[in-house]
């Protein structure tokens, strides 16, 4: 019997060390949802102009630490990002990962109305490595919205 209660510590705390990393991870996911939604929400209010001008200030709400949006639009170049000006007026075909693969193709074809997550491997710009991202991305009035998670 004492050595049930024993295991079931041992449970419980490795359990309890595994919460953090589960809620950081789904508080990430959300975080990045919510900023694709922003935007969206700013394209419908304000039309794409504004909605372009302020992502491009790369500032909050749309640039915070790691996340920051991006959007793609209608001709399949990336017309705004909350983080790096440089990367406006590139070719979704032209976006590879740091291991080839051409996640800016995967974006234009699967982005849908209802949003998905399309992984693949970036620079971030807090820990300065290449790490795995996976971006939540949504297609609203013409336009792709994206914005990552980094970490597994």
């Amino acid at each position: 019997m004492h050595s049930m209660g024993r295991g079931a510590a041992v449970l419980g705390i490795a359990i309890l060390t595994a919460l953090p990393a589960i809620a950081g991870g789904a508080w990430k996911e959300a975080a990045a949802k919510s900023m694709v939604d922003e935007g969206i929400r700013l394209l419908e209010q304000k039309g794409a102009e504004e909605m372009i001008r302020t992502v491009n200030q790369r500032k909050k709400p749309f640039s915070d630490g790691e996340f920051y949006l991006f959007v793609i639009g209608p001709e399949n170049r990336i017309v705004a990002h909350g983080f790096d000006g440089s990367r406006i007026g590139l070719a979704a075909s032209d976006l590879y990962d740091h291991e080839n693969q051409p996640y800016g193709q995967l974006m234009v074809k699967l982005a849908d109305e209802k949003g998905r997550w399309i992984p693949y491997k970036q620079f971030n710009p807090l820990s300065k490595r290449v790490e795995p991202k996976r971006s939540w991305i949504k297609r609203a009035n013409g336009y792709i919205f994206g914005c990552g998670v980094y970490g597994e």
